[in-house]
């Protein structure tokens, strides 16, 4: 895009210019634009996108894994069953 749009001022510096010249001219230009933006919003999109892994595997390394009953995905309801029979030894 920038390479067409000093072509276009170069072309213009050259000859004369009609209302048509600056017309494309301005289009390039707003094309460029228009290109420069999504490329700032798609770079902003991609930084935050892996802020967000890093941070959620930030947060998985910090979590201690506790031995036993805590870690488990599953209740085990036997656990009182058990402290009462140690209580009574």
């Amino acid at each position: 895009m920038n390479k067409k749009v000093r072509e276009r001022e170069q072309e213009l510096e050259k000859r004369k210019y009609s209302e048509f010249d600056y017309e494309l001219l301005d289009r390039l230009k707003m094309d460029r634009n228009a290109a420069k933006l999504w490329w700032a919003r798609l770079n902003q999109h991609v930084i935050s996108s892996m802020q967000k892994i890093n941070d959620r595997e930030a947060k998985q390394s910090d979590i201690p894994r506790l031995a036993g009953i805590h870690s488990s995905g599953t209740i085990n309801f036997n656990i009182t069953k058990e402290i009462k029979q140690m209580e009574g030894k």
